[in-house]
């Protein structure tokens, strides 16, 4: 099996550098529950 590349962990990669308070931000968070060891095939999607 190759070795894949190196994936970020982090997405977008300044998701905790911003100092905006939480009532100013505009973005919707979604939470989805995955099959176990299958994270990646989702991220990957």
């Amino acid at each position: 099996m190759p070795i894949l590349p190196a994936e970020p962990t982090l997405f977008p990669e300044i998701l905790f550098a911003e100092e905006r308070p939480l009532e100013l931000a505009d973005r919707s968070w979604w939470a989805i529950h995955t099959k176990p060891r299958q994270e990646k095939s989702l991220a990957r999607y």
